[in-house]
Protein backbone atom coordinates (compact mmCIF):
# COMPACT_ATOMS: atom_id res chain seq x y z
CA UNK A 1 0.00 0.00 0.00
CA UNK A 2 3.08 1.98 0.72
CA UNK A 3 4.39 1.85 -2.58
CA UNK A 4 0.52 2.92 -4.42
CA UNK A 5 0.70 6.24 -2.10
CA UNK A 6 4.20 6.94 -3.37
CA UNK A 7 3.87 6.32 -6.99
CA UNK A 8 0.58 8.92 -6.24
CA UNK A 9 2.35 11.40 -4.80
CA UNK A 10 5.39 11.32 -7.50
CA UNK A 11 2.92 12.01 -10.06
CA UNK A 12 0.84 14.99 -8.46
CA UNK A 13 4.30 16.23 -8.02
CA UNK A 14 4.50 16.42 -11.32
CA UNK A 15 1.74 17.64 -12.67
CA UNK A 16 1.96 21.04 -10.78
CA UNK A 17 4.73 21.98 -12.37
CA UNK A 18 5.10 24.46 -15.13
CA UNK A 19 7.92 22.82 -17.61
CA UNK A 20 9.34 23.75 -21.45
CA UNK A 21 11.46 22.02 -23.64
CA UNK A 22 13.70 22.62 -26.43
CA UNK A 23 15.67 19.79 -27.75
CA UNK A 24 19.02 19.18 -29.51
CA UNK A 25 18.87 17.39 -32.59
CA UNK A 26 20.77 13.79 -32.28
CA UNK A 27 20.76 11.63 -35.33
CA UNK A 28 21.20 8.58 -33.48
CA UNK A 29 19.12 9.55 -30.21
CA UNK A 30 19.36 6.35 -28.48
CA UNK A 31 23.05 6.78 -27.94
CA UNK A 32 22.50 9.07 -25.28
CA UNK A 33 19.92 7.85 -22.96
CA UNK A 34 20.06 10.34 -20.41
CA UNK A 35 19.41 12.65 -22.56
CA UNK A 36 16.23 10.62 -24.28
CA UNK A 37 14.75 10.22 -20.69
CA UNK A 38 15.92 11.26 -16.65
CA UNK A 39 14.50 8.01 -15.87
CA UNK A 40 17.54 6.45 -17.22
CA UNK A 41 19.72 7.52 -14.47
CA UNK A 42 21.56 5.04 -13.15
CA UNK A 43 19.55 1.96 -15.03
CA UNK A 44 23.15 0.19 -15.55
CA UNK A 45 24.54 -1.75 -13.18
CA UNK A 46 27.95 0.18 -13.13
CA UNK A 47 28.32 3.76 -13.16
CA UNK A 48 28.86 5.39 -16.83
CA UNK A 49 30.13 8.35 -18.69
CA UNK A 50 28.92 9.17 -22.55
CA UNK A 51 29.94 11.86 -24.85
CA UNK A 52 27.76 12.83 -28.15
CA UNK A 53 28.67 14.79 -30.77
CA UNK A 54 26.90 15.95 -33.99
CA UNK A 55 27.81 18.28 -36.75
CA UNK A 56 24.65 18.37 -38.64
CA UNK A 57 25.15 19.78 -42.27
CA UNK A 58 29.18 20.14 -42.45
CA UNK A 59 28.99 21.18 -46.17
CA UNK A 60 27.04 24.62 -44.52
CA UNK A 61 29.32 26.77 -42.82
CA UNK A 62 27.97 28.21 -39.18
CA UNK A 63 25.47 24.82 -39.21
CA UNK A 64 24.61 23.52 -36.14
CA UNK A 65 27.07 22.06 -33.83
CA UNK A 66 25.44 19.64 -30.83
CA UNK A 67 28.16 18.77 -27.92
CA UNK A 68 26.24 16.73 -24.62
CA UNK A 69 28.40 15.25 -21.86
CA UNK A 70 26.66 13.22 -19.62
CA UNK A 71 27.22 10.74 -16.41
CA UNK A 72 24.80 8.38 -13.63
CA UNK A 73 25.39 5.82 -11.19
CA UNK A 74 22.58 4.09 -8.97
CA UNK A 75 22.55 3.70 -5.14
CA UNK A 76 20.63 0.29 -4.62
CA UNK A 77 20.59 1.17 -1.34
CA UNK A 78 17.88 3.64 -1.73
CA UNK A 79 16.66 2.74 -5.18
CA UNK A 80 17.79 6.52 -6.32
CA UNK A 81 20.03 6.65 -9.73
CA UNK A 82 21.53 10.31 -10.28
CA UNK A 83 23.37 11.82 -12.75
CA UNK A 84 24.92 14.84 -14.29
CA UNK A 85 24.26 16.49 -18.12
CA UNK A 86 25.82 19.25 -20.05
CA UNK A 87 25.04 20.00 -23.59
CA UNK A 88 25.99 22.80 -25.81
CA UNK A 89 24.21 23.67 -29.26
CA UNK A 90 25.74 26.49 -31.37
CA UNK A 91 23.87 26.95 -34.93
CA UNK A 92 24.05 29.85 -37.17
CA UNK A 93 26.22 33.12 -38.42
CA UNK A 94 25.20 34.55 -35.41
CA UNK A 95 26.74 32.14 -32.91
CA UNK A 96 22.83 30.72 -31.44
CA UNK A 97 24.19 29.13 -28.75
CA UNK A 98 22.13 27.53 -26.15
CA UNK A 99 24.12 26.03 -22.97
CA UNK A 100 22.25 23.17 -21.00
CA UNK A 101 23.21 21.87 -17.43
CA UNK A 102 21.53 19.86 -15.59
CA UNK A 103 21.45 17.10 -12.86
CA UNK A 104 19.15 13.63 -13.06
CA UNK A 105 17.39 12.25 -10.21
CA UNK A 106 15.36 8.71 -11.18
CA UNK A 107 13.64 6.80 -8.57
CA UNK A 108 12.62 3.13 -9.02
CA UNK A 109 9.34 1.69 -7.30
CA UNK A 110 9.26 -2.16 -7.64
CA UNK A 111 5.34 -2.57 -8.01
CA UNK A 112 4.99 -6.79 -7.92
CA UNK A 113 7.68 -9.18 -8.41
CA UNK A 114 8.06 -8.34 -12.03
CA UNK A 115 7.00 -5.20 -12.46
CA UNK A 116 9.22 -2.34 -11.62
CA UNK A 117 8.48 1.33 -12.65
CA UNK A 118 11.14 4.16 -13.03
CA UNK A 119 10.32 7.80 -12.45
CA UNK A 120 12.95 10.44 -13.41
CA UNK A 121 13.45 14.18 -13.17
CA UNK A 122 15.59 16.72 -15.30
CA UNK A 123 15.64 20.06 -13.10
CA UNK A 124 18.30 22.67 -15.20
CA UNK A 125 19.49 25.42 -15.95
CA UNK A 126 19.39 26.83 -19.77
CA UNK A 127 21.51 29.58 -20.64
CA UNK A 128 20.70 31.25 -24.72
CA UNK A 129 23.20 33.65 -26.45
CA UNK A 130 23.91 35.26 -29.44
CA UNK A 131 26.29 37.19 -30.91
CA UNK A 132 24.27 40.36 -32.91
CA UNK A 133 28.06 41.96 -34.10
CA UNK A 134 28.43 38.86 -35.94
CA UNK A 135 24.44 39.17 -37.89
CA UNK A 136 24.14 41.14 -41.16
CA UNK A 137 20.81 42.09 -42.22
CA UNK A 138 19.90 43.21 -45.39
CA UNK A 139 19.21 47.30 -44.63
CA UNK A 140 22.84 47.37 -44.13
CA UNK A 141 23.70 46.07 -47.89
CA UNK A 142 21.35 47.92 -49.50
CA UNK A 143 22.09 51.14 -48.18
CA UNK A 144 23.72 53.97 -50.86
CA UNK A 145 19.97 54.90 -52.81
CA UNK A 146 19.96 51.77 -54.54
CA UNK A 147 15.85 52.51 -54.02
CA UNK A 148 15.29 50.19 -51.53
CA UNK A 149 12.55 50.67 -48.99
CA UNK A 150 14.10 50.13 -45.45
CA UNK A 151 12.21 50.35 -42.20
CA UNK A 152 14.73 51.33 -39.54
Amino acid sequence: MKRIYQFFLIISLSCFSKMYGQDMHFTQFYSSSLYLNPAFAGAEVCGRVSTTYRNQWPGVSKAYSSYLLSGDHYIPDYHIGFGLLFGTDAAGSGNLKTTTIAPLIAYEVKMTKTLIMRFGVQPGIGIHSISFNQLLFGDQIARGGGGIPTIE
